[in-house]
């Protein structure tokens, strides 16, 4: 009786382990954002391993959302690091969010592209759970990055088993990202005449793991109002002793 094609194929003697059918699907690894709205959305949070994006005009809750990250990232145990182009971070707030600032490494770089470098140098060293680059609209102004440098920072995240993550006002990193999340704001909450936070809706513009164009509303921006509201008490009691 003549042998089956898959009865062949195994009878060789071929380098490396031989399946047949398709590869078992394993379960992706996510760090948490903080925000539930925001975690249920992405299936649990960024994927580790993967590249992400996060893009949305100013004041669309993108702060306050890698504020939250942040915070659960470093109150989770681990090591997060931000590259910061805009050199826009605010140590104070990042702290009143609940973040753990000895657990994260800020760098501030000169340009986009040093900034791309120490993402890379970053992953390339191990040991962080988060690897966040802040682009911002100091970008804008500058030549676009080259398809090749988001590819290679996708590869540097996938071997250091980390969550890379890039936010800018539009979007850069093309198919290189595994998820990019959009923020668009819909509310500006007031109270007292002082910011008092945001509400924004988040779309899943693309997703590797399904379920693109995906919506969630959020309320953002707790943070920034507490800081807001500190910054007024202190302007009053300032104004009452001056008096």
């Amino acid at each position: 009786m003549p042998l089956t094609a898959r009865e062949r194929l195994a009878a060789l003697t071929l380098p490396g382990t031989v399946r047949f059918g398709a590869p078992s699907i394993e379960p992706v690894r996510r760090l948490p954002i903080g925000i539930a709205a925001l975690d249920a959305l992405l299936d649990g949070g960024l994927p580790r391993g993967h590249l992400s994006e996060i893009s949305g005009a100013p004041s669309s809750g993108r702060t306050a959302v890698l504020h939250a990250l942040l915070a659960a990232t470093t109150r989770a145990g681990a090591v997060a690091a931000l590259v910061d182009l805009p050199d826009a971070l605010d140590p104070p707030s990042l702290a009143r969010a609940g973040a753990v600032l000895e657990r994260i490494l800020w760098v501030r770089p000169p340009g986009p592209r040093p900034a791309l470098q120490c993402a890379e140098l970053i992953l390339a060293a191990g040991g962080f759970a988060l690897v966040a680059l802040d682009l911002d609209r100091a970008a804008a102004t500058t030549r676009p990055v080259p398809r090749a440098a988001w590819l290679r920072l996708a590869q540097a995240a996938r071997r250091a088993d980390a969550a890379a993550l890039v936010l800018a006002g539009r979007r850069h990193t093309g198919a290189a990202a595994a998820v990019a999340l959009r923020l668009r704001a819909r509310r500006v909450h007031w109270h007292d005449r002082l910011f008092d936070g945001l509400t924004t809706t988040a779309t899943v513009r693309r997703s590797r793991f399904g379920g693109a164009e995906r919506i969630a509303t959020i309320s953002v921006g707790d943070e920034i109002a507490g800081f807001e509201r500190e910054l007024a008490i202190v302007s009053r009691r300032w104004s009452s002793a001056a008096r």
